[in-house]
């Protein structure tokens, strides 16, 4: 294990440098396509107790506490330090200066807390260590939230079964061609919310181009950066708020209207039930009735489109939609970013692309919890959790190299450029030129014709 450590660490960036090359290298012969790419992300469990935490008053006393004590002993102008190693470490007195000392530590510090001052006290090495610690967490305090001893920079997420605890957040893109993992990275903010615009920086970057179609769901959601995005070529496939709450995914109109009329109740005339049609900009409500755009009103100095229902007065049910109003009407921002991202999603495109989320989205997560019995990160600390989730992509990406690409393709262009190194240059460049070269048979590389 001491031996594995070590090679990681000493080739920490020549493992990334491999990660990118495999990306490149797929993009480059055609295993990447490129074109769709799906996105999703999960929490995974840290490599530390949920319950060893500190809360930001108590770091920052300890530190404090620590410092000037420690400080007063090395320039001998105080003894609460020395009497503080002789009590934990020697012969475990309690002098009265020391007991109103110690009583006031354990009525502000925790139980972990005050393990740590025991742990600093007995070396100079330990006292320095613990004082880094602190300041780790100090950096990574957030808001009133308490912040664990062991992974400072862990955050308090809950999961998809309500279980509250220290996690991080893992994002993946997945490929739609053959499911590679095309970029991944690891985040300590517990809201996707604030994910897209990274998201779409960094596939800009791996794929050379803003010209794909990226696949999120409504967690991605934000306006900030649809703006920011709209002027790209990126095209967007998010679900608004009201097709995110939607059950099901409504395919057709037929579908929708099929129920029988005497099951519906108040809450299926929730807005978030009702089908939007992009092309003729209107919505329908459950009952089959028509909500038409009608106008624009200035609603606190922001332009806005209304939608309402002119046949209420026919509708059986329109006291459990309309309530005391005359008719049913949505009110929403006219926002030409949101509404063409809104378009893009409910088109046959769209809804076609949206369907296979769940598929392409989760794969990898499936993969590496049931196939490679993957149950948490044995590492600590952003940067180390990265690069261990960096080395669980390119295994699963070099899997796929050799599921869908023989190993006597791989050995041809390895031996072509060596002969070409030594005459020219060879960049990754070469891969694209050999590209249509390739012979596929059901979809696996079998061939490449030189």
């Amino acid at each position: 294990k001491s031996t594995i450590a070590n090679f990681l660490l000493e080739h920490r960036d020549l493992i990334k440098s491999f990660d990118i090359f495999i990306k490149k290298f797929g993009v480059n012969i055609g295993l990447i396509e490129g074109n769709t790419i799906y996105w999703d992300g999960t929490f995974i469990k840290t490599n530390c107790n949920n319950y060893k935490k500190m809360y930001p008053a108590q770091i920052l006393y300890l530190e404090s506490f620590i410092e000037k004590h420690y400080n007063d002993y090395l320039n001998h102008q105080g003894n609460i330090w020395f009497l503080l190693k002789d009590y934990y470490y020697g012969s475990h007195n309690c002098p009265e200066e020391l007991s109103e000392v110690l009583e006031k530590l354990e009525s502000l510090l925790n139980h972990h807390a005050m393990e740590l001052l025991r742990y600093a006290v007995l070396t100079k090495k330990r006292t320095k260590k613990t004082l880094k610690r602190l300041k780790k967490m100090i950096d990574n305090i957030d808001g009133e939230n308490s912040v664990s001893i062991i992974d400072p920079e862990s955050r308090h997420m809950e999961d998809k079964q309500g279980k509250m605890g220290l996690n991080y957040n893992y994002q993946v893109g997945v490929d739609s061609r053959f499911e590679f993992i095309i970029d991944n990275y690891v985040t300590q903010n517990p809201n996707d919310g604030n994910e897209l615009l990274t998201i779409v920086k960094r596939l800009n970057e791996i794929l050379g181009t803003d010209d794909y179609v990226l696949v999120a769901d409504h967690g991605y959601w934000k306006i900030e950066h649809i703006e920011q995005i709209y002027d790209t070529n990126v095209m967007v496939i998010i679900p608004d708020k009201g097709a995110a709450t939607r059950q099901k995914i409504i395919n057709s109109l037929k579908n929708k209207i099929s129920a029988q009329s005497d099951k519906l109740t108040e809450e299926n005339f929730k807005k978030y039930n009702f089908i939007f049609l992009p092309e003729e900009d209107v919505y329908i409500c459950p009952f089959g009735m028509l909500l038409t755009r009608h106008d624009k009103y200035n609603i606190k100095n922001r332009k806005t489109k209304l939608y309402a229902c002119d046949n209420c007065h026919e509708c059986p049910y329109k006291k459990l939609c309309a309530k005391d109003n005359d008719r049913r009407e949505f009110r929403e921002s006219i926002n030409r970013a949101v509404e063409e991202v809104k378009f893009f999603y409910y088109s046959d495109f769209g809804q076609e692309s949206y369907s296979h989320r769940g598929h392409f989205g989760e794969t990898p997560f499936a993969i590496e919890f049931h196939s490679r019995n993957f149950r948490g990160i044995k590492t600590v600390g952003l940067e180390r959790v990265n690069d261990e989730m960096i080395r669980t992509s390119t295994t699963h990406n070099l899997k796929k190299i050799h599921k869908h690409m023989s190993n006597s393709v791989l050995k041809k262009m390895l031996d072509e450029i060596r002969r070409l190194k030594q005459t020219q240059e060879v960049s990754m460049d070469i891969l694209k030129e050999w590209k249509d070269l390739l012979v596929y048979k059901d979809d696996r590389i079998v061939d490449i014709l030189f």
